[in-house]
Parts: C-alpha cells; structure tokens; sequence
C-alpha cells in the first residue's frame, strides 16, 4: 500500500475507534464507507440522537483523485420483514441515489449506496419510513463531512540551496480551509519532518531554511473542517548546491592543467562536483569528480591535451542529484612553447655590447610576445613582438670580459615559457707589456705580460709559429693561426699551434725546439678572445743523444742522435779532463766527432749541445775512461795442486787504478786436439801490490790466465796471458787385495783432473834379478801406465788396478 494509504488508514482508525465508542462504526471497503449502526441504534433511534457518519476517500494514485465520495447507508435494523417503503433524503442534493429516492425495505436490508458525493462537503441525511399507518416518519438522521479532494499541480521552483517555492492549484470540487505540507528530508535523518499548516490563500509558499543541495519529498494535503484528503499530492526535489570554494591551478605545463580547488562551506550535501573547461581542446574537457571524505577536502582534476599558451575558463561546480551549483570560474593560460636556439653575433660582439637572436618554438603555441632578460640589476628586460626579428640587442651596462646570461622566453597573457638560455661573454682588452725574459743558458725563454686591470679574463691564448728565412710571418700563417681553436695537447707534426695558460707567463719549452718564432698573446674569458698583441722569440734546440762512445787507443769516438722536432745550426762537444780540469771544445756540423791525443787511463765527462740561432740546448753528458797501458813483465813465480803465483810490473806512462786478472780451465774435448774452455773467473787487484795468488783452483787442470791494467773499469786492450796446467792431488787410501800371482790396489778417486794412473813395482832384497815371464822366477821390477778412465769406477768412487805375474811369496814395493 502506498504512503498515503498507510497514513489514511492509520488516521481512519483512530477516528473509527473514538465513532465506535460514541456512535457506532465505520468499515472500508475499498472505494465506499459503510455507516454500521451498533447495537446502541434502537436506543439511539429512539432517544432521538444524531448519528455522524464519517466517510473516507481514497486516493488511487500520486496525480489521480476520486472527486466524489460513496456513501453505503446500513440500516442497523432489521427491515427485511417490514412493509411500507424508506425515504432517503440528503443536502445538497449531490449524489446518486438523487435526494428523496424511496426503497421497498427488502432492497435496502443490505445498506444504501451514495455514489458522486461532493468531497469537502457537509452532507445532512434524513430516513422517514412510511406503511400503512404510518406516513413519512423520521426513523434516523445523520450530519456528515466528507473528506476534501487533494490539490493539484504541484510544482517546485528552487531559488538557492535554502529557499525553494511550492505552487499548486486547490481542487476543483469542495471546499477547503487550509492545506498541510509535509517535508520529508531524503538525504538527511528522518525525525527532521516537518509539518506545515499553509492559508488557503498562500500558493506560492516559500520554503525556507533548507539544506543546500539536500533532496526532499513534500506531501500537500487539503485540510476543510479539520479533516485532511484521504490522498496527498508529493514532488521530490533538490536544493542547489553550495558553490565550490576557491580554487588554483596547482601545475600547469605546455599540454596540462591542474586544477585544485576547496570544497564549498558549509558543505552542504551534494555527490560530485562537475568541472568543465572551455574551449573543449581537452582530451576530456566536462569530468565530474565524485566527493571523498567527510568533511570533504580538497579536490582536483587535470585536463590534458590543450593547445600551448592558449587561455582557458575552468569552472567547477557541486553536483547534487539533477541540481548544479553556480560555478566557481577562473582563468588560466598553459604554459606556452619556449623559443629554441639562442645564439649570439661573434661579428657583433665587442667590449661593450652584443647582439642576441633566437628561434620561434617549433611546434603550435599561442603567445603574445617574447621576453629578453639580461642578469643585470636595474636592466629591464627587452619586449620583442611576435611579428618582429627574433633578435636584441644589449649595449649598455656591461663591462669587457664579463658574462652574461641572456634568457628568452614566449609569454601568453602573464605566463612565461620555459627559458632558452645561452651565455655570452663581452670581449677582454687586451694584454699590455708583453715582454720576454732573457735567454739563460740554463732554460729556455720565458714570455711574460701584464694583465689589463679593467677587464675580466680567466686564461690567455698563446699561438705561435715558426718564422720563415726573410723572419717575418706568412699572412696566410697569421690568419690560420688566429682561426685554431684551443689544444691542450702539443702537436708534434706541426710548426705552429695554440695553447691556454692561465697565469701571466709562458715558457717557450713547449714549442718546437730550435726554431725562431712569432709569439701572439690574447686574453680570453670565457672563451671570448681579446684583439692579439705580438712578439718574436727564438727557442732553443732540443738536448741530442750521446748514441755511441768508444774509446780507442789515445782516444775516443763519439756520435749522437737528435730529436726530430728539433731543428739546429750545428753541434759542440766539451771534453774534459777529470783529474786535471783540461777542457778541449770543438764544434762540428756531423753527429760525429773523433777525439784524439787524450790521455791512457784518463777519464774525461763529454757533453754534447745542439746549437740554434745562437742558443745551446741543454748538453747530454756522459763520463768515459780512456784506454790505459798495459801492466809489464808478468811471470809465474809458484804453482801448487791448487794455485799459482803471479807477478809483474805496473804500467808506465798511463792511469789506472788496479788490475784484473782473469782465469778459466783448457780442457782437450774427447781425446782431439781442439782446447774446451770454460768461462771466465775474474779478480780485481787492488793498486799497491806487483804479487798476487790465484788459489782454489782445481788439481791436474790446465789453466789460461790473462792480466789487465784498470782504469775506470775500463781495461787495456792486450792483455798479458800465460798458460800453466797445475799438479793433480796424491792417491791416497790404498787398500791392496792379494793373490798367488797378482794384488789389486783399491782407492777413492782423488779430487781434481786425473788422466793416467802410474804403477811401479819391485821384489824387495832381489839379488839374482827375475826370470822370464814364463819362468818360475821372480822378476826384478816394472812400471805401468793405467788411463784414469779404464779403471775408475764412477758409480762407487774407486779406483781398481791389478798387477799380475808376480811370484807368489815374494815381498813387493
């Protein structure tokens, strides 16, 4: 059952209860009222009492209502058994059965039906019963009201999110004292209703202290005589929204916009906000963004795919059911493309000033003008039209040898791109006092100048290059050399090049050694270079290389190398004595120089310049001994198993400070002639001494000895040589093993060369001499000769030698 039916039945039973218990009762019966009269009729009947019958009226639908009420009359006696006939009779005379109608008594024991009642309409009844004897007589009577029709058209015309207007229109039929609003809140708790008692007269009726942006339901009912329609007539609406606090852009770039915004206060009740921007350029240019949090915080949304630089109107409103708020609007501009390539004009730029140009952003953007700033305090920036040269130009307030950054941007509106920035630097002044020290023998030239104290420079560029014969510089050299950049490596293929310092001095040892150049200086900032100021230097040869030194016999042949960089006149050799100072010096145009008439055994320290425009190069110095005179008379004065003495006489007219002799074994290789010699054996002999000792040597060797004189470690050429072979040890531990006829002797192998053993034997006390070998007699003695190899048995260490045919019983020696 809808809402108004429920309410319209709870409201009938109260009344029914409260006519129960005064009058009698009432019964629904859909679209009828059926007036009972209770077992108190006959009383009533005949005391004479008014009975009211109250009617109710149903409502079908929310816009459809019944315009007339049904009446069912019950008789609450029994007529069924009487004769004559009933009268109804009823004002107004508005209904059907008409006014007056009679009815048999059996037609009506079931009750009378009114139909087409007028409703809001006081109706008086009246029943008269007529028969034979009786005529018209008044059996019952009843004053009723019926319940009024429900207005009708209703409509809500909201004004802000607290008034909203409701019009209607009164029924059509019936009257009407009042009607009864009934606000229902939707969005908010229900024990809120409010019930409103509105004049006749009073469509449009203000409502007021309303919710913003909350959802009601109003139920319009017709109140007459203090009774209220049985139906109601309901509209749902909403009030407006807040409107959204204020909002900003939160980010913003060339394609987006990010708006954020605060939510309205009070709040109110609303769902979502809607948020638009215009021109639609947006990827998705109307978003409604759905409401977090209670209370509600800040909220955002992003548009994205705009056009550069273009201006937009954002506006952001509450959205609560079908209702929108007014919008919160501002405008904003994205940001527009930034210009590309700022370069400066080399031709243009001087101490002073420059000239600035740039590229419009490659890509569509809208922007009104470009903006040129300087670094500089009081310097306004340059405005520079769409429609004019993308160029500037800054001639005031700088100073030479200073940087600048120079930013360009577009600008739309009050937005400004991104920058596009290059950095330039005014040209220095130049150098002043450019000089050049002196050449010292002991380094090379050094170029030195003064620093302008009304510019700014960071380093100086030196370029130099080699000076032709005529001594001045080839124009097409000068403009090659002015044209190369920085090196900070040395370019070792070429006769001119540039390098960077960054103090006030150069040191002419990084160029080409032996040439004559043309030196310019710059100052440079920042890689901006002042105008050149010049001076000429010579360098000095590279130092060559002492290649080969060899002395010779009273003398020495020197040669050298130089650096193939290095260019020179010629070369001079300085030799000089140690022991006495004696300088000899000669100049020479070969890499090559025999010395001659030095001293035996002297040492001399030979240096070597490079010789160029009238410099030296650093000398190459080297020490060298010249040969000395052999030592005289060498003899060998002892041998021994296992040494040899030597003596001599020292040399004469010559250096030396000691003597070396040097010693190895001669050996014959497998039995031929040919000598196998092992390596040298030295000793040094210190100076003081004619006689000395070579011991440790082996036993039985053969022994090749040569005898320097020394000078420096630098030996004579020819040595003295001798050749003696030593005494091989003695054989001892002999241990004789006898037989009948012979005796094996048995030893270790002695220490040292052995190459032949030698065994003599004799009887002892033979008088008669021996006998033949065949003869029983004794012999009288033999030698014998045993090669050391036949009888040596290495594995064990022993000799073995037998001696046969002797006669048994004879003593030997």
């Amino acid at each position: 059952m809808p809402t108004a039916y429920g309410a319209l039945e709870n409201d009938l039973l109260s009344v029914v209860t409260k006519s129960w218990q005064l009058q009698g009762c009432v019964v629904l019966l859909g679209h009828q009222c059926v007036i009972h009269l209770g077992q108190l009729a006959d009383t009533f009947c005949n005391r004479g009492d008014t009975m009211r019958v109250f009617i109710a009226l149903f409502c079908l639908t929310g816009v459809k209502f019944v315009s007339t009420a049904d009446v069912v009359i019950q008789i609450p006696w029994d007529v069924g058994i009487q004769d004559g006939f009933y009268r109804l009779s009823y004002s107004p005379p508005q209904g059907k059965p008409a006014s007056n109608t009679t009815f048999r008594p059996q037609d009506i024991a079931k009750g009378i039906e009114l139909t087409d009642a007028l409703p809001g309409t006081e109706y008086n009844f009246s029943l008269h019963y007529s028969n034979a004897t009786i005529v018209d007589w008044l059996a019952w009577t009843a004053s009723i009201t019926t319940v009024p029709d429900p207005p009708s058209n209703v409509s809500i015309g909201v004004r802000s999110g607290r008034i909203s207007l409701v019009s209607w229109n009164p029924p059509a039929l019936g009257g009407y004292s009042a009607f009864k609003l009934k606000v229902v809140p939707l969005s908010e708790i229900q024990n809120s209703i409010k019930n409103i008692v509105i004049d006749s007269d009073s469509s449009p009726f203000t409502l007021r202290n309303l919710t913003p942006g909350a959802s009601y339901e109003i139920q319009l009912f017709t109140v007459f005589e203090n009774k209220e329609s049985a139906a109601y007539i309901s509209r749902n609406f909403t009030t407006l929204p807040n409107t959204p606090g204020r909002f900003i852009v939160w980010f913003r770039n060339e394609t987006t916009l990010l708006v954020l915004w605060q939510p309205p206060y009070p709040p109110g009740v609303y769902s979502h906000y809607k948020v638009s921007i215009d021109p639609p350029d947006a990827i998705q240019s109307v978003m409604f963004i759905e409401k977090e949090g209670e209370p509600p915080g800040p909220a955002q949304a992003a548009f994205y795919g705009l056009i550069p630089g273009r201006a937009y109107n954002i506006s952001v409103q509450t959205v609560s059911e079908e209702q929108v708020s007014l919008p919160t609007t501002a405008q904003y501009r994205t940001v527009p493309l930034a210009p590309r390539n700022v370069t400066f004009d080399p031709r243009s730029l001087s101490k002073d000033s420059f000239k600035v140009f740039w590229l419009p952003p490659k890509g569509f953007s809208e922007f009104d003008r470009y903006q040129v700033t300087i670094g500089l305090r009081r310097q306004s920036p340059k405005i520079v039209d769409t429609d004019a040269l993308n160029e500037a130009v800054f001639n005031s307030g700088l100073e030479p040898g200073h940087s600048y950054t120079v930013v360009v941007k577009t600008v739309s509106g009050n937005v400004a791109s991104w920058p596009a920035s290059g950095n330039v630097t005014t040209r220095p002044l130049p150098v002043e006092n450019l000089r050049a020290k002196p050449t010292q023998e002991s380094g090379p030239a050094e170029i030195t100048w003064d620093v302008n104290e009304n510019s700014i420079q960071d380093s100086f560029r030196i370029t130099y290059q080699t000076l032709p014969a005529d001594g001045l510089p080839k124009r097409e050299d000068t403009e090659n050399s002015d044209a190369k950049g920085t090196s900070e490596g040395f370019n070792s293929g070429a006769d001119s090049s540039s390098r960077i310092v960054s103090e006030p001095f150069f040191t002419l040892e990084e160029m080409l050694p032996g040439r004559n150049y043309s030196v310019s200086v710059r100052a440079v900032s920042n890689g901006i270079e002042s105008e050149e100021r010049v001076i000429y230097q010579a360098t000095r040869p590279a130092s060559p290389i002492i290649e080969n030194l060899q002395p010779t016999v009273r003398g020495m042949n020197v040669s050298w190398k130089s650096d193939v960089t290095s260019q020179q006149d010629g070369y001079l050799v300085i030799c000089k004595r140690n022991d006495t100072s004696d300088v000899i010096e000669k100049e020479t145009k070969d890499p090559r120089i025999d010395l001659v008439d030095l001293y035996p055994g002297a040492g001399y320290f030979v240096q070597v310049f490079a010789l160029s425009h009238g410099l030296r190069s650093e000398p190459h110095s080297y020490f060298q001994a010249i040969y000395p005179n052999p030592p005289n008379a060498l003899v060998v004065t002892g041998i021994s198993n296992s040494s040899l003495s030597l003596k001599w006489q020292p040399p004469s007219d010559s250096l030396f400070d000691g003597f070396v002799v040097k010693y190895r074994v001669m050996r014959d290789v497998s039995g031929e002639n040919s000598d196998h010699r092992t390596d040298w054996e030295q000793q040094v002999i210190p100076v003081g001494t004619n006689e000395y000792e070579l011991s440790g040597l082996l036993s039985g060797e053969k022994y090749q000895v040569h005898f320097f004189s020394s000078s420096y470690k630098v030996e004579n050429q020819i040595p003295l040589e001798v050749v003696e072979i030593l005494e091989p040890n003695l054989v001892l531990g002999i241990e004789p093993k006898l037989d009948s006829h012979n005796v094996t002797f048995v030893w270790p192998v002695p220490l040292g060369r052995v190459e032949f053993y030698v065994v003599t034997w004799e009887p002892v006390d033979l008088e008669s001499g021996g006998g033949s070998e065949d003869s029983d007699e004794p012999k009288k003695g033999a030698r014998r000769s045993f090669p050391a190899h036949e009888v040596t048995d290495m594995n064990s260490g022993k000799v073995s030698v037998t001696i046969g045919g002797l006669f048994p019983g004879l003593p030997y020696r």
